[in-house]
């Protein structure tokens, strides 16, 4: 009877270890697309950034935008850099 209770429990760990082995390569497989959605997000969130960057300038007096250096190409360039 013992030696039933010891082989069930040692097929329970081998199922586990499959199983956790399994995961692993499953995140594995889509590690790439999972970082190329997070890519994606990452780029329209910037992009968002940008737009209501170049909104907010669009509204300031010529002159004031003149003084700080913001021409409409400016932002854009200095986030290139």
């Amino acid at each position: 009877m013992s030696l039933q209770h010891d082989t069930a429990t040692s097929r329970k760990n081998a199922v586990s270890l499959r199983a956790g082995g399994f995961t692993f390569a499953m995140r594995q497989m889509f590690a790439p697309l999972i970082h190329q959605v997070s890519e994606g997000h990452h780029a329209r969130k910037i992009a968002q950034a940008r737009r209501a960057t170049e909104r907010e300038i669009a509204t300031l007096p010529a002159n004031l935008r003149r003084d700080l250096g913001l021409t409409d190409t400016a932002v854009i360039e200095r986030e290139r850099s």
